[in-house]
């Protein structure tokens, strides 16, 4: 059965306990969705304090910049430890993992022309990939940027992750960038990103539909994350796409006067 555990992430730490995995990257101590809890149950307020704590032996390892904890899939909390949380600046993100089968999808009825999906082969490729992505990575720092490029170039070395780029005809600009992620069963969709001026013109449904094709070929499944009642999401939705279950992920900077309180507690 089709769960989180089965998306990709981009890992240099794993520990597995009954109560969580973590998951984390120290190569990405800014990026919120390289370095979590997953929880294997649903805590009580009093539990969710002691995650903290131990959460905070991994950031303090790892250098991490934020703490991040997911719910375990299509679970809510009570309203004591919702009240916590939003006392205690939490950020809330509702992931949503989507799949696409054969007998589901919606072919769009019209796409966009002239269109060529290439695969990211050769120097130039790789730096116009990633001068792409530092447009829209940029909005979340500099650090976050240089991080996130790190990624790039390290998943262009794997021979499971494919990267595609989209480039207009006469300017040899790209308009759009995506990544595949391979498996036994399925294809993941991640970092597809389309260019601001290109968007609302069927752009991203005709990468979908090669995608498609593609996966088809291949006897597997389209999958992917997105944010709940977003853009993408109503996208994926029009096409056939549809939830298998979802995530409550909370985040907050790792402030001094937040990490202060678990100094005071050593002592």
């Amino acid at each position: 059965m089709l769960d989180f555990s089965m998306i990709h992430h981009d890992l240099s730490h794993y520990e597995d306990n009954d109560l969580y995995e973590f998951l984390g990257n120290q190569h990405t101590p800014h990026v919120i969705n390289q370095n979590f809890f997953q929880l294997h149950f649903t805590p009580t307020c009093e539990e969710w304090f002691l995650l903290e704590e131990q959460f905070m032996d991994y950031a303090e390892e790892l250098h991490l910049k934020n703490i991040a904890i997911h719910l375990p899939m299509s679970t809510g909390i009570d309203q004591d430890l919702l009240d916590y949380l939003e006392e205690a600046h939490y950020v809330l993100a509702i992931s949503s993992l989507m799949i696409l089968r054969p007998k589901d999808y919606q072919q769009p009825s019209t796409f966009y022309t002239p269109f060529q999906l290439s695969r990211v082969s050769n120097t130039q490729d790789h730096q116009d990939f990633l001068d792409f992505q530092v447009l829209f990575d940029r909005t979340q720092g500099s650090a976050y940027t240089q991080e996130m490029q790190a990624i790039y170039k390290e998943r262009f070395q794997k021979k499971t992750i494919i990267s595609y780029f989209c480039r207009d005809s006469r300017s040899k600009q790209i308009l759009a960038t995506v990544q595949i992620i391979q498996s036994k069963d399925y294809l993941e969709i991640d970092h597809l990103t389309v260019a601001p001026a290109n968007r609302r013109q069927g752009l991203a449904k005709t990468i979908l539909h090669q995608l498609f094709q593609q996966a088809n070929t291949q006897n597997k499944q389209l999958i992917l994350v997105t944010d709940t009642d977003s853009i993408a999401e109503k996208l994926y939705l029009s096409l056939g796409f549809h939830s298998v279950g979802f995530h409550l992920e909370f985040s907050r900077a790792l402030t001094p006067d937040f990490t202060q309180q678990f100094l005071l507690e050593e002592e």
